[in-house]
């Protein structure tokens, strides 16, 4: 045990007992066994019957066993202390051994409660300072019950992934992203460019194509004869579609019916049919 400790745990005893201030540095004085003699000296430079507080007894005892350089050090320790993965019981017991270091820095309820906040793990330290606890111990117990709850939900998932199926992971390294963006405005305006693109080139092609055909109707290109606006022509000689009855074929090759029919178109109006004579 180091002074610091002795001498804490020999106040903790006094005050069991109930001695007062003057009682305690005279029982202290006797229980420091071969320290005994240091406490000699420090009585003999003072007038014979001063009576010595506690406070002076710490003090002076501290100056003798503790050195500054030591209180320097656990001072630095107990500005940096943090819970991190410790246990919120362990963080308790170092924060109350350190900050006898450093006094001035929890010498009320409100300084030690804000300081044992600021060391505290962030999944605790949220919900502990909503609750807003009016003193230092509550804080403590607070924050034990709360650590409590936390592994009990800890332990509840790791119950519930033991028993889920696993999910298969592929052991191929990633190359990269494994999504593509739902919306792109850049490709959205190069597929509509694309597709006008495609639109026009298949126009294109249809038109040149139109234009290869003939009508055999009226002769223009560009359309069928069965799509043709103009009246079909029909030949007055062999009565079918698509001449004039002078560009027949038949015309003169099937014996005089074609010129008959030729005559009668050409007969003008309002005159008789002519007749040749019967021979006699």
């Amino acid at each position: 045990m180091d002074a610091e400790d002795w001498l804490m745990d020999t106040e903790r005893k006094l005050n069991t007992v109930g001695c007062n201030d003057q009682e305690k540095v005279r029982y202290a004085t006797h229980l420091c066994g071969p320290a005994a003699s240091w406490w000699d000296n420090i009585v003999a430079v003072y007038p014979a019957g001063k009576v010595f507080t506690w406070e002076e007894f710490a003090r002076k005892f501290r100056e003798s066993n503790v050195p500054e350089s030591i209180v320097e050090l656990k001072r630095r320790e107990f500005e940096s202390l943090e819970q991190k993965d410790k246990a919120i019981l362990t963080y308790v017991r170092e924060f109350s051994k350190l900050s006898r270091y450093a006094v001035e820095e929890v010498n009320t309820e409100d300084k030690k409660k804000k300081r044992f906040l600021r060391g505290l793990s962030p999944q605790f330290k949220v919900q502990l300072r909503m609750m807003r606890a009016t003193e230092f111990q509550e804080l403590v117990d607070a924050a034990i019950t709360l650590e409590d709850d936390f592994k009990q939900l800890q332990e509840e998932k790791r119950k519930k992934a033991k028993f889920e199926p696993k999910r298969y992971v592929s052991n191929k390294p990633n190359t990269g992203l494994s999504f593509k963006p739902r919306y792109n405005n850049n490709n959205n305006n190069n597929n509509n460019n694309n597709n006008n693109n495609n639109n026009n080139n298949r126009r294109n092609q249809g038109n040149q194509a139109a234009n290869q055909i003939v009508c055999r109707i009226c002769g223009f290109r560009g359309h069928l004869s069965q799509d043709c606006r103009k009246p079909k022509i029909i030949c007055f000689g062999c009565r079918q579609e698509g001449h004039m009855l002078k560009d027949c074929p038949k015309r003169n090759t099937g014996g005089g019916h074609l010129e008959e029919v030729e005559a009668e178109e050409e007969t003008p109006e309002g005159t008789g049919r002519i007749r040749s004579p019967s021979a006699s």
